[in-house]
C-alpha cells in the first residue's frame, strides 16, 4: 500500500523528466499489473480495516495482509484453496483464522494493466523510497476491462520517512499533483458498481414510528428477500457453509415476521406464503445439519484423548459424502419450478402492496404494533423460562429456545424504533440465554444423531472398529457436556430475567393502553 497516492495530470514521461532533475532514480521493473483484492462474502476483512491482496510477481502468486493505512501485517504464498486453514502455519494464517473463521476468501476486484517501478536513491545509492506508475484496468465479467485513471504511488521505506516526505512535497509543489482521496481498492469496486460492505445479513431498517405497519413489514420482508437471493448462488456452488446459514436465517426470519404480525398483511396471501417458506426451511435442513457436524469436527476430536482423535477421520469422510449428496438434492429444489414460482410470487407480493386498509393492523403506526407484539412475546419468554425446573424435559428448553428466537428477531426487525443503547443492551442480554439454550439443544440432538450415524456407517460397510469405539466415547463426552450446560441454565435465565432487564422491557415496549396491560 502506498505512502501517498496521486492521480496523474500529465503523461508519465514528462513527470519522470521532472523527477530525474531533482532525484536519483533507478529502474527496478517494468511489466504487467496483476492484482486481486480478496475478502469474504460478508466483508469480514473490510470490517476489520484490512486489505488482503494477491499479486503475481514473475509468475509466482504472493499475498499480503495490510491495514488500510498501508502497514504490512503478514505475507505468504497463496494456497490452492481459499480457507484460512489452507494457508501454511505462520503469521498470515494466525491473522486470518480468527477473522474469517469458516468463510471462503473470494475475489472482490481483479486488476490488470501496466506497472513501472523505480527506486529513489540517496547519495550512497541506497534505496530510500519507491515510486510506482500504474495504468490499471479493472477486469469485470467475461474479462471485460475498464481503464482507471493512471496514477503514481509513493512508497515510504522504514527508517526513511523524511526522504519520502521530501519526494511527496516535490510532487505536490512544483509538479502540481493532488493526493487522491480514494485508493485503488475503492476505485476498483466503484468501477464494478460495488462498494465495500455492500452485503450484510444484519437487519436495521431505519423505520419511523408513524410509518403504517403494512409498509414497515413489507420493508423488513424485502430486505430478507434480498438476503435470501444474494446467498442462493453461494448455496448452489457450496462455496462455504455460511451461504446456506444466511439463506436459512433469512427464511426463519421471514417465517417469524409472517407468523408474529398476523393482522398486518392480508391473511389469505400470508397463509399461502407461510406454507411455502416452511417447505423452504425443511429442504435446507439436511445439508445445514451436515455443515454443522463438519464445522464441529475439531471440537468432537477435542472430546477424545490425543491418541484416539485420528480414529474419527472415517466419520468425517462419511459426513462429507452425505453432505455432497444433500447439497445436490438441495440444488435440485432451488432450481425447481416450485422455488422459481415462490420467488416470482413473493417478489410481486412485496412490490405491489394492496389491501392494507382491510387488515386490522395494516394502517396502524408501526411503533404501536411492534410494542404490543414484542411485549407479548417477552412475557411468554418469562413464563416459559420460569416454568423450567431441574426435572423439566429437553422439549421444554427447546420451546423456550424457539420463543427466544422470535423475541430476538422481533427486536432486530424494529430496533430502529427504540434507543440504540437500550435495545442493544437487551439483545445482548438475550444472547447470553440463547447461547446456553442453543448449546444444550445442539448437544441433545448430537447425542441422539451420532448413534444413528454409527448404524448408517456400519450399514455402508468398511467402518473400522476403532472409529465406532471413538464415536461411542464421543457420545459419552457430549452427554457429560450436555449435563454441564443444563446446570448452567438457571443462572443464565436468572441473569436475563433480572429486574433491571424487566424494567427496561417495560420502558421500551409496554404502553399504558389496556390492549397491552
Amino acid at each position: 500500500m502506498p505512502y501517498r497516492h496521486y492521480l496523474l495530470g500529465e503523461d508519465q514521461k514528462s513527470l519522470l523528466d521532472r523527477l530525474v532533475s531533482q532525484f536519483t532514480l533507478a529502474e527496478e521493473s517494468h511489466g504487467s499489473l496483476a492484482l486481486v483484492y480478496l475478502d469474504t462474502f460478508d466483508w469480514r476483512l473490510h470490517q476489520a480495516d484490512l486489505r488482503l491482496v494477491e499479486e503475481d510477481l514473475c509468475g509466482k502468486a504472493r499475498i499480503d495482509l495490510r491495514h488500510v493505512d498501508g502497514t504490512l501485517l503478514a505475507s505468504g504464498d497463496f494456497p490452492a484453496k481459499v480457507f484460512a486453514w489452507d494457508f501454511p502455519p505462520g503469521s498470515l494464517r494466525q491473522a486470518l483464522e480468527p477473522l474469517i473463521e469458516m468463510r471462503a476468501l473470494l475475489p472482490v476486484a481483479r486488476l490488470g494493466g501496466r506497472r513501472d517501478l523505480y527506486a529513489v536513491l540517496d547519495r550512497r545509492e541506497k534505496t530510500v523510497a519507491r515510486i510506482e506508475f500504474l495504468a490499471p484496468q479493472v477486469r469485470g465479467n467475461e474479462d471485460n476491462r475498464q481503464a482507471l485513471p493512471p496514477r503514481l504511488l509513493v512508497h515510504s521505506l522504514k527508517g526513511f520517512a523524511p526522504e519520502a516526505r521530501r519526494l511527496a512535497d516535490f510532487l505536490e509543489g512544483p509538479c502540481g499533483l493532488t493526493r487522491s482521496e480514494t485508493g485503488l481498492f475503492d476505485e476498483s469496486l466503484a468501477a464494478l458498481g460495488r462498494r465495500p460492505g455492500d452485503y450484510s445479513s444484519k437487519i436495521n431498517h431505519g423505520l419511523t414510528p408513524a410509518l403504517p405497519a403494512g409498509q414497515a413489514l413489507r420493508q423488513v420482508l424485502r430486505q430478507l428477500f434480498t438476503t435470501l437471493l444474494a446467498n442462493q448462488p453461494g448455496v448452489e456452488t457450496a462455496l462455504d457453509s455460511e451461504f446456506l446459514h444466511d439463506f436459512r436465517v433469512a427464511v426463519r426470519r421471514t417465517r417469524t415476521a409472517l407468523a408474529q404480525l398476523k393482522n398486518v398483511l392480508p391473511a389469505r396471501e400470508v397463509e399461502a406464503f407461510r406454507k411455502e417458506f416452511a417447505w423452504l426451511g425443511s429442504i435446507t435442513s439436511p445439508a445445514r445439519d451436515l455443515d454443522v457436524y463438519l464445522l464441529d469436527f475439531p471440537r468432537f476430536q477435542g472430546f477424545l484423548p490425543p491418541e484416539a482423535r485420528a480414529d474419527l477421520i472415517p466419520f468425517r469422510h462419511f459426513l462429507q459424502r452425505h453432505q455432497r449428496t444433500e447439497y445436490q438434492r438441495l440444488v435440485k429444489h432451488l432450481q425447481s419450478s416450485r422455488f422459481r414460482a415462490l420467488v416470482c410470487r413473493w417478489r410481486d407480493f412485496l412490490e405491489q402492496p394492496g389491501g392494507l386498509e382491510e387488515t386490522a393492523d395494516g394502517m396502524k403506526p408501526i411503533d404501536q404494533v411492534a410494542d404490543r407484539r414484542i411485549w407479548k412475546i417477552y412475557r411468554r419468554v418469562l413464563r416459559e423460562g420460569q416454568a423450567i425446573g431441574p426435572q423439566s424435559p429437553p422439549a421444554e428448553l427447546h420451546e423456550l429456545r424457539k420463543t427466544c428466537k422470535k423475541f430476538r428477531y422481533l427486536m432486530e426487525f424494529f430496533q430502529s424504533l427504540y434507543p440504540a443503547e437500550d435495545i442493544g443492551r437487551l439483545i445482548k442480554a438475550l444472547k447470553g440465554l440463547q447461547d446456553n439454550l442453543g448449546a444444550y439443544q445442539d448437544l441433545h440432538v448430537q447425542v441422539e444423531t451420532l448413534g444413528r450415524f454409527s448404524r448408517e456407517m456400519v450399514a455402508e460397510g468398511d467402518t473400522p472398529a476403532e472409529t465406532l469405539l471413538a464415536l461411542g466415547r464421543l457420545v459419552e463426552g457430549l452427554d457429560r457436556r450436555q449435563a454441564e450446560v443444563r446446570e448452567e441454565f438457571s443462572e443464565r435465565f436468572a441473569r436475563f430475567a433480572r429486574e433491571e432487564n424487566q424494567r427496561l422491557c417495560r420502558t421500551l415496549f409496554k404502553s399504558s393502553s389496556p390492549e397491552q396491560a
